[in-house]
């Protein structure tokens, strides 16, 4: 068991994962975009990323029968132990 139960908690972060799910909806449109995360250890920058690769792997790119976790594997959020 992890000893960071909250660990899965995504909390008062819904601005910033719309503001990057923008962006990447852009750069699929050709408009490309650099995005920096800049913050102090601990603020939820790692956490905020893996909310928006989750968005991507299961709303994105859901996948396809043959390639069925399509190219965002799902398992980069998946946690172990």
């Amino acid at each position: 068991m992890s000893s960071y139960p909250w660990r899965h908690l995504f909390v008062k972060r819904d601005e910033e994962l719309a503001w990057l799910l923008s962006a990447w909806h852009d750069a699929r449109a050709g408009k490309p975009r650099f995005v920096t995360l800049l913050g102090e250890s601990g603020l939820g920058k790692t956490r905020l990323i893996q909310e928006f690769y989750r968005k991507l792997s299961r709303e994105e790119d859901p996948g396809s029968p043959d390639s069925p976790e399509g190219y965002w594997p799902d398992a980069f959020t998946r946690e172990s132990g």
